[in-house]
């Protein structure tokens, strides 16, 4: 049999710290293994986490203690995670970043040198550059950035075509989408599944259920839903606005900025401004997020930036018709608007009178969820995600190695 591939993935947060790129690679990890890829995890010790522990059953998590601004983490995070290979004889195959700076640089160069490829996931679509000079600068510091990695890892098209127009050597890009488990999240088995699903989670059979699932930052729009929530709900008594994701203070377990604070202030005004406040429910984090996606009538996404989001993939596993806002980083991968999702505006009144067109209409929604079905079974299926991703560790891995 094989020796298995021992791949390090630094992460600033991990579980139980909320992180969608960590939460991604956490759910990516029996999968690997099944493939011959073992995933350890090292990441920012945070507060009342031991700072070795296995977590769903055979994830090796190391929390290093730094103390310093946001712009050094990346940095001291991958200095004293290549320390730490030395204390602890640890000798990996393939070193996998979630996050990378321009100091880390002459450290990668090193390790590379030595035998030790690295890759990074690109998790978010870089952000558009207007002025002439802002995009040489950004050019020419990404050309550096990334010139001792092995490979650089998109998860579509449209990011792969941006990032190679912002310095990004194209023969470095991977497109590996972010893919999506079809058997965990799959559509109703029927009528009477969707109503045991709802008053296990404390709704009503009769209840029309809107759903956001994510992190309440202000890129996420959850303010612009709430806001346009809050003009329909009082037409529609039965409608329930659901909202899973991380509440900041209490979840998410991580530093907050300033903007952060603000903008969790700002939620909590809009919830308390709308018509029927107690019919908006929060369950925070949910490791059951499958059976919300099951339960319930739309789907929400009002984003302005992404890269490929996981609970849009989900949800569209699901069969849940989705509603989305145009959002930097929405190319075909998702199929077509009007087909496989529905696009509207990122303003309130209009997507208010969208959720109330889409409510009243069962058979477009129906439509619309089962082509959305259709598309991931064709092309996103996690499987093959897995299996090009495992291709990608076996072909590094197989670097030689040097003595230091």
């Amino acid at each position: 049999m094989p020796k298995p591939i021992e791949v390090c993935l630094i992460a600033k947060y991990f579980s139980p710290t909320f992180s969608g790129a960590g939460e991604r690679f956490r759910r990516y990890a029996p999968g690997l293994k099944e493939r011959g890829i073992n995933l350890t995890v090292w990441t920012l010790h945070q507060p009342g986490m031991p700072e070795h522990e296995m977590v769903d059953g055979g994830i090796a998590v190391h929390r290093i203690p730094i103390q310093a601004n946001r712009d050094q983490l990346s940095f001291l995070l991958l200095q004293q995670t290549a320390e730490s290979f030395r204390k602890y004889g640890y000798q990996p195959d393939v070193l996998h970043l979630l996050h990378h700076s321009t100091r880390g640089v002459p450290l990668l160069w090193k390790l590379r040198w030595f035998g030790l490829p690295s890759v990074i996931s690109l998790t978010m679509m870089p952000p558009q550059i207007s002025s002439p000079l802002s995009r040489l600068k950004l050019t020419l510091r990404n050309s550096y950035r990334f010139s001792p990695l092995s490979s650089v890892i998109v998860s579509s098209r449209t990011m792969a075509h941006r990032a190679a127009k912002q310095g990004v050597d194209s023969k470095l890009i991977e497109v590996i989408p972010n893919g999506v488990d079809l058997c965990r999240f799959s559509p109703l088995a029927g009528r009477q599944e969707r109503e045991r699903l709802r008053l296990q989670l404390g709704f009503k059979p009769e209840d029309e259920i809107i759903l956001f699932v994510g992190a309440l930052r202000p890129r996420k729009g959850a303010d612009v839903l709430i806001a346009a929530w809050g003009q329909m709900a009082g037409a529609f008594p039965r409608s329930r606005l659901v909202i899973v994701g991380p509440a900041y203070a209490a979840e998410e377990k991580k530093p907050l900025s300033h903007e952060d604070r603000e903008f969790s202030k700002k939620i909590e005004n809009l919830v308390f401004s709308t018509p029927a406040p107690e019919r908006i429910s929060r369950p925070g984090v949910a490791d059951n997020v499958e059976q919300y996606m099951k339960c319930a009538d739309v789907f929400v996404l009002p984003s302005n930036q992404e890269g490929m989001p996981n609970v849009l993939l989900e949800a569209m596993a699901s069969g849940l018709p989705c509603v989305l806002t145009p959002f930097d980083g929405l190319s075909d991968d998702y199929g077509s608007a009007g087909g496989e999702y529905l696009l509207v505006e990122r303003d309130t009144t209009a997507l208010a009178n969208m959720l109330m067109d889409v409510l009243q209409d069962d058979e477009r929604r129906a439509q619309i969820g089962q082509s959305a079905r259709i598309w991931m079974e064709r092309r996103m299926d996690v499987n093959a995600s897995l299996d090009r991703m495992a291709q990608l560790y076996l072909h590094l891995a197989q670097v030689p190695k040097r003595k230091p």
